[in-house]
């Protein structure tokens, strides 16, 4: 399984598979996701398939890229360019080693971004509340002054501080 203690297994994960820009946004070579996953089909016939059995779209999960092959000759070489999405279903629905390594990796990452999310939401409450405390201190400061210098009706009361503006 991998953790956060297995470092090595995380970093082989984002190096096999470098991301690749297309069109502004990061995309991941089928070829090497196909290498990577060990898959013994051909990759023409694997990707293929693949795109048939779980309905992925060209142009919003995959590009196909032709290229000629550099003497002329023969059939032209199709690139399939991947969205993030459609990479990491591919590599979680491969039903070996891999692929089982590819889904815990992504559950792992699910999780640390679900307790990411809840301490910053914890974090970003409590500030909130020391914020709303000192508010409405500086607000009862801002009454104090306004109201008579503490206490004392016979003092002259000094000009308000900025933070106390009163609208009319």
């Amino acid at each position: 399984m991998i953790t956060l203690s297995q470092p090595q297994d995380i970093d082989q994960f984002r190096a096999a598979l470098p991301p690749v820009e297309h069109e502004g946004q990061p995309r991941f070579d089928a070829r090497s996701l196909h290498a990577w996953l060990g898959v013994k089909d051909q990759f023409n016939v694997w990707i293929r398939r693949r795109i048939d059995t779980y309905g992925f779209e060209a142009g919003s999960d995959f590009h196909a890229i032709s290229h000629k092959s550099p003497s002329g000759r023969g059939r032209p070489r199709v690139e399939f360019l991947l969205s993030r999405d459609m990479a990491k279903e591919l590599a979680m629905v491969e039903n070996n080693e891999i692929g089982r390594k590819t889904r815990r990796y992504f559950i792992l990452m699910e999780s640390a971004a679900v307790e990411m999310a809840a301490e910053f939401s914890t974090r970003l409450w409590k500030m909130r509340r020391r914020l709303l405390h000192f508010e409405v201190q500086n607000r009862l400061r801002c009454v104090e002054l306004f109201t008579g210098f503490g206490g004392k009706s016979s003092d002259r009361r000094p000009p308000l501080p900025p933070f106390c503006v009163i609208s009319q």
